[in-house]
């Protein structure tokens, strides 16, 4: 059996990308992001918005009602959601893994008995302008509104 020499045979001709084809595709992801940036500016605001609507609706609701099913009372403050309350019975949680923050960085209110909902709660953001009782707040009440 003879011995078989196996070769590669280089090409000689190496292929890449020149610097000017790499600019020209940096100023054009450049373009696209330009016109996606404009496009999207304003849109920040709505969806900061939408998004403490859903958690004051949601998450935040869904909370204060499981610890008023497992300790028939509502919490007297959002920290009971996250802290046990020396008074509570039949505390079950923590229901909130931390304070509940806007996405305006402020903490959520919370009033029991409501001033909106008298025989429930009401839970609320200060919304954009951190004002508490100005028409910007979103609360669950606001949904609920026609």
């Amino acid at each position: 059996m003879k011995n078989k020499k196996i070769t590669f045979a280089s090409q000689g001709l190496q292929r890449g990308f020149t610097l000017l084809e790499i600019m020209i595709v940096v100023v054009i992801i450049g373009v696209i992001a330009g016109f996606a940036i404009v496009n999207f500016v304003g849109q920040g605001e709505g969806a900061k918005k939408d998004l403490a609507q859903a958690f004051v609706d949601g998450g935040l609701s869904t909370a204060i009602q499981a610890y008023q099913l497992n300790n028939n009372s509502y919490p007297p403050s959002l920290d009971a959601l996250v802290n046990k309350p020396s008074d509570a019975t039949n505390w079950r949680g923590p229901y909130l893994t931390k304070p509940a923050i806007d996405p305006w960085g402020e903490l959520y209110q919370y009033r029991s008995p409501g001033s909106h909902n008298t025989t429930r709660f009401d839970v609320w953001s200060k919304g954009p302008d951190k004002q508490d009782g100005t028409g910007d707040d979103i609360g669950n009440w606001s949904s609920a509104t026609p």
